[in-house]
Order: C-alpha cells, then sequence, then structure tokens
C-alpha cells in the first residue's frame, strides 16, 4: 500500500539540509549609468531543526549563509570584485499540507530573520580597475603603443549600513517523501530586507574623457532562492 506520511500522536523533530541559488538585484543611479555594478553568481546553505505536531503545524529555528558575487561593468568589460556574504538566524512557522493518498506535501512557512555581515567598508581612491584593458595604437611617429582601453577612474567608498539587519523570511516546500525518515524537497523562499540600502557605494567622483561624474550603486540585500533539501525525522 502506497504511504503517505508518518502519523504520530505526538510532535515529530526533523533536520533540513538545503542547498540553493539566490538572485539580488543593484539599484544603479547618478548621471553615469555606464558604469553599474550587477549580479554575478552566488549561493545559499541553510540547515533548519524543526518539529511538526499532530495537526500539521511546523514551526522552528534556521541558520544558513548566503553568499553574493557581484561585479563592476562598463560598457562591454566587466570586472569580478570581492564577494558580499552573510549569515541568518530565522525562526520560522508553518503549515503542512498533504495531498491525500500520495507522498507529496507542500508548506508555505513565514519567519523573521536575523542577518549578519562581517564585511567591512571599502575605500575607493582613484581607482583604475578598468585601465588593465587596453588597446594597440600608432601614435604619432608611427610606433606601436599600449593604451589603456578606457580613461576611466573613480573615487568613493562602500558602506554597510548596519552590520545586523531584519528580514522577511516566507518560504513555500514542495516535499516528496521517500521513506518514513527520508524526505526530497524544493524550496521557494525569499528574504526581505526592512532596509532599502543596506550596502551602498557612492562614487563621489567618476572621471572619464576629462568629464567628471557622479553615481550611486546600492542594494537591500533582498533575495530570493531556489534550492534543493534533504530532510530527515530524528525523533520526538
Amino acid at each position: 500500500m502506497l504511504f503517505s506520511y508518518y502519523q504520530s500522536s505526538f510532535s515529530q523533530s526533523y533536520l533540513e539540509a538545503s542547498f540553493g541559488l539566490p538572485n539580488i538585484l543593484w539599484n544603479n543611479t547618478g548621471d553615469f549609468d555606464v558604469l553599474r555594478t550587477e549580479y554575478r553568481t552566488g549561493w545559499d546553505i541553510s540547515l533548519k531543526a524543526f518539529k511538526k505536531t499532530p495537526q500539521n503545524i511546523v514551526y522552528g529555528v534556521e541558520v544558513g549563509v548566503k553568499r553574493f558575487g557581484n561585479r563592476f561593468q562598463f560598457d562591454r568589460m566587466s570586472y569580478g570584485l570581492e564577494p558580499i556574504y552573510y549569515f541568518n538566524f530565522a525562526p520560522t512557522i508553518g503549515y503542512n499540507l498533504i495531498i491525500p493518498n500520495t507522498r507529496i506535501s507542500f508548506v508555505p512557512e513565514l519567519g523573521l530573520s536575523l542577518g549578519y555581515t562581517p564585511l567591512n567598508d571599502i575605500v575607493y581612491n582613484q581607482d583604475k580597475i578598468f585601465q588593465v584593458f587596453t588597446k594597440n595604437i600608432k601614435d604619432a611617429d608611427g610606433n606601436i603603443v599600449t593604451v589603456p582601453l578606457y580613461e576611466l577612474t573613480f573615487s568613493g567608498m562602500q558602506t554597510f549600513e548596519n552590520s545586523f539587519f531584519m528580514q522577511i523570511h516566507p518560504k513555500i516546500g514542495f516535499q516528496y517523501m521517500l521513506n518514513e525518515i527520508s524526505t526530497l524537497t524544493l524550496n521557494f523562499k525569499a528574504y526581505i530586507s526592512m532596509n532599502n540600502n543596506l550596502i551602498q557605494r557612492d562614487f563621489s567622483d567618476i572621471e572619464f574623457e576629462g568629464e567628471h561624474y557622479q553615481a550611486v550603486h546600492s542594494s537591500s540585500l533582498t533575495s530570493t532562492v531556489i534550492s534543493l533539501g534533504y530532510v530527515m525525522r530524528i525523533g520526538r
């Protein structure tokens, strides 16, 4: 007979490990919008301990670490930067909705996440990273010389509004039960920041071909994540 879920008159304890791919957005403003910060690649690793009551209420605590790659983009050239990462701690509560006579269920949840990043502020002082891209031209005497592809420098600062920050953490998980103690999950989750500009890059002076500009790149670190997970029942 096809079983559905292990039934008990007591609350059951579970442990879930998941790995996911996140996505975040950067807001680029100012009068030099051809210099941008863009999301590159990243990952999300989470570990969650939770209980499920006989009434299918699910409650627990998630801890995790998130890494977001990012880069400067100018024209057709990009320059990879030090990744941004933070740790999170999130109490959650939800409900386990079982599809009758199947091994499938889905679990909508809501949590409140406390994030922490140990990253420091960064100062950009006449940064010439785009001048490492070069081209060959002829000088006035007909000699081939190498010059920067872009005469671009910038000064400014990267700052974090606060090392600690709060995020609303909605999640919906689709679960397939392998046996009475093991389950596979496909999770769609988000971490919605309560601060608009948690990280900000304020470029007070951008010089390009003799002209001066200003720009601000910012992100709230709000992210969406698609993850795969494994759940194991560990007892009552």
